[in-house]
């Protein structure tokens, strides 16, 4: 071969420098491939194998039950199948298990069925791998049992398997809150954020204990007064009287009534009462419900016991106040409207803002189908100076139901 045959098969440098880009955009391809195959799509054809096994049916279906009977049914279903041989390594029945014990207040038997799904999800690297989005929602589970358990320690170890960054961690919010508490249990501000996170989640009993810790912290007097009202305001009067059960039919009635199922959220919110009944925010969501429905006697009557249980629950004057508008009943309206914002009144500005605009035009408005302007227009403005210095976008609907309420008394003025 000549030398110049030689050199014509030699590469010349570009080409070298193209070669190995392609070799690097083959292997990229190639790693993304093995990434997906083993981080999404193995991991999902396992779990969706599982939950084809014969003892997923529609009762361990957790969000659909409406009887005790039905818990009691799914657990023995759940129990027959973990102790079959071919289930023995098999974690998603002992989570549902652990799921459910949790949801009724059995918390020693939940811990025990969250620690075995741990137990087997995390016995081997390729178990970890593939089931990484169940032990993160065990172990968020396990930090807090052990935080009300008073396993401070144990609850923060539990917590830091999981990812809070992973936007498909359920209730991240509640868990950054925890999180911030157990890393600086001296600060009484994390504590309250934590008993407003333990509030929406109607975990009431740690609701309560955080409140009585942030009081006994002390803090500054803003944080001191903000703690005592949210104590009388924000929180049932007797929120012991919340059992696990009411606390699940709730929640589930909670989550048909976000969606507009207004009449299976109603079922739901009728076993709530029937566990508990001198619960009032059970009364409170069951007025709106019949509100939605077109019901306003039932929703009216459920409303005013809600008060009887508790007269600075602000909320059912203001559902009153809606119903009494509805109904062209404005004088009445105005009473109930001035009550709820009388109590509002001291809560902080930004905890009350949307529903301060809000009853602020619904109080205008009943002004001034009485005719009576000047009073009208005082409301309108109030809600539209209101508006106008918040940042918050929820407010630009009730601004611009202020400015057409002003222009229209305009003419009347």
């Amino acid at each position: 071969m000549s030398p110049e045959q030689k050199k014509s098969k030699c590469l010349s440098p570009g080409q070298w420098i193209l070669v190995g880009l392609s070799g690097m955009s083959i292997c990229g391809v190639i790693a993304s491939c093995i990434f997906f195959a083993l981080w999404v799509y193995f991991p999902q054809q396992y779990a969706d194998a599982q939950w084809k096994e014969p003892w997923v049916s529609d009762n361990v279906n957790l969000m659909d039950f409406k009887s005790a009977r039905q818990f009691r049914q799914a657990q023995l279903t759940l129990k027959a199948a973990i102790v079959r041989q071919e289930e023995a390594m098999n974690p998603i029945p002992r989570l549902l298990l652990a799921d459910l014990f949790d949801m009724t207040g059995k918390i020693s038997a939940a811990r025990f069925f969250y620690e075995e799904t741990l137990r087997i999800s995390e016995g081997s690297w390729w178990s970890r791998l593939i089931m990484k989005p169940l032990s993160s929602h065990a172990y968020a589970q396990l930090a807090l049992i052990y935080y009300k358990q008073n396993r401070q320690k144990a609850s923060l170890q539990a917590l830091q398997k999981v990812d809070l960054a992973d936007q498909t961690v359920e209730n991240r919010a509640l868990l950054t809150a925890l999180r911030d508490t157990l890393e600086h249990p001296e600060r009484p501000e994390f504590h309250l954020a934590l008993a407003h996170e333990f509030k929406q989640e109607l975990m009431l009993d740690l609701a309560q204990r955080e409140l009585a810790l942030a009081s006994k912290l002390g803090g500054s007097p803003a944080l001191a007064m903000e703690t005592s009202l949210f104590q009388h305001l924000e929180m049932p009067k007797e929120p012991g009287n919340l059992t696990p059960l009411a606390r699940y039919y709730l929640q589930a009635g909670n989550i048909l009534s976000h969606i507009q199922n207004h009449q299976d959220a109603k079922h739901f919110y009728i076993k709530a009462l029937q566990e508990s009944p001198h619960f009032e925010w059970t009364l409170h969501a069951l007025a709106n419900t019949h509100q939605a429905l077109g019901e306003l006697a039932t929703a009216r009557q459920y409303a005013q016991n809600a008060l009887r249980l508790n007269p600075s629950f602000y909320h059912p004057h203001l559902l009153l106040g809606d119903i009494a508008l509805e109904q062209g009943r404005y004088e009445e309206a105005i009473q109930h409207f001035t009550q709820g914002r009388q109590i509002m009144t001291q809560l902080p500005e930004d905890a009350r803002l949307e529903q301060w605009i809000n009853v602020e035009n619904q109080l205008a408005y009943a002004f001034e189908q009485l005719k009576q302007a000047h009073k009208a227009k005082e409301h309108y403005s109030s809600a539209l100076n209101a508006a106008q210095q918040s940042e918050q976008g929820f407010v630009e609907a009730e601004y611009e139901y202020a400015q057409a309420g002003l222009k229209r008394l305009s003419t009347q003025l």
